[in-house]
């Protein structure tokens, strides 16, 4: 169902539930002297209030119908990233862009947020995005470019989308079957006007009952690319699959087809506000430098720390005797924000450097933020906290 079918849907609905309605004056005198606790309330639903509790149910129907993506599809992450995606859908702009292709397929750019070195956009696919054909008996020769001996398709690949699941699935191994899969998608990252790659960092696609797709991307600029306005391309691709299985296992051929440019344009928002800081003492030294904007708490924590710390970091199974930082908590004076925040992990082995990326939901304030390292064996040191500052000329 359409947005727009929907918002008549609830239109006609209120209209009908409305249609018999007369003017009841002394109505919301009696609401009111019941919220003052002068009366006392019959437990007995009226006509009247069953009547309001219908039109409130409504009211909500239509207030769920407009939200964009971000807002729509929160709910279904942790709490950072639910956070993030509520902030998103408070600031993000409505680009509202639409492109139809020939094949079948629309696109939707329905949102975009940019701050800092960030873009964030949320968008909806529908139409031919994907369709398979099943055979049975030996594939016709092809140039594979992916073989796997052994190999069962069903046992060991799987998908998101529910009918690429099932194309899967028939190639099971008991008999050589192949198949034909038709896919469009947006590629994972975007393009500014120029060809400029922006690289995504983070994102979802989630497919829909009704076969749509909706999803979000959150991207990279490159820091001499960045500008008040910026004319951002994403790009749809289609590709052929051909997937083969049979008793030497399992083969792949993709062949890319045609590719749609979709072009909008986003401004920037309010700048992020700096935060750093620095501790150290005989073992270790470390300098955090973050952003805080709108959406969230980002930055990299930089640790000069003992080769042994690295090689743990860098190898699963290194077993070390040492008590090391594992990883920082967020706190806010002795308040716990947040003990989740890392992203990422990345080495400087040659100088016996651990970088941590960091990601938090934005603090209520900016006062009195620290992060304070949590050791693999006696836990979190308050004493080794670094504190987060802004720039004094801030």
């Amino acid at each position: 169902m359409t947005d727009e079918k929907l918002r008549q849907e609830i239109h006609d609905a209120v209209d009908r539930r409305l249609s018999g309605m007369r003017e009841d004056p002394w109505l919301a005198a009696r609401v009111i002297e019941a919220s003052k606790g002068d009366k006392p309330v019959k437990k007995k639903i009226s006509t009247s209030f069953a009547l309001i509790l219908t039109i409130i149910l409504i009211v909500s129907m239509a207030l769920a119908a407009g939200l964009g993506v971000f807002g729509r599809i929160a709910d279904q992450y942790d709490p950072t990233t639910k956070d993030r995606l509520s902030g998103l859908e408070s600031v993000s702009t409505q680009i509202g862009t639409t492109a139809a292709t020939g094949d079948g397929i629309t696109v939707q750019i329905e949102q975009c947020y940019y701050e800092g070195d960030r873009i964030f956009m949320s968008y909806r696919l529908s139409g031919n995005l994907y369709q398979a054909a099943l055979h049975e008996g030996q594939a016709p020769e092809k140039s594979w470019d992916w073989e796997e001996k052994d190999m069962i398709c069903a046992e060991s690949l799987t998908s998101d989308h529910p009918q690429a699941r099932e194309t899967l699935a028939y190639l099971d191994g008991t008999a050589p079957r192949w198949a034909e899969e038709n896919e469009a998608f947006l590629g994972d990252g975007l393009l500014l006007a120029d060809g400029t790659y922006l690289d995504i960092i983070g994102g979802d696609t989630l497919w829909q009952e009704d076969g749509s797709v909706i999803g979000w991307k959150e991207c990279m600029i490159p820091q001499d690319r960045q500008a008040e306005t910026l004319e951002i391309k994403a790009v749809l691709y289609r590709i052929n699959n051909v997937k083969a299985q049979d008793e030497a296992g399992f083969h792949s051929a993709t062949t890319r087809g045609e590719q749609t440019d979709i072009l909008f344009t986003v401004r920037r928002g309010s700048d992020p506000q700096p935060l750093s800081g620095t501790f150290a003492n005989d073992i270790y030294q470390t300098a955090a430098d973050f952003t805080i904007g709108q959406i969230d708490m980002k930055g990299t924590i930089r640790m000069h720390c003992p080769a042994e710390w690295v090689a743990a970091h860098d190898d699963w199974e290194y077993h070390s005797n040492d008590d090391l930082i594992e990883t920082y908590a967020l706190y806010c004076g002795d308040q716990l924000i947040s003990d989740r925040g890392t992203e990422s992990e990345s080495y400087e082995k040659e100088n016996n450097v651990v970088l941590f990326g960091q990601l938090y939901t934005c603090p209520e304030s900016l006062e009195g933020l620290k992060l304070v390292p949590i050791y693999t064996k006696s836990g979190a040191h308050m004493e080794e906290a670094i504190p987060l500052q802004r720039p004094i000329n801030q």
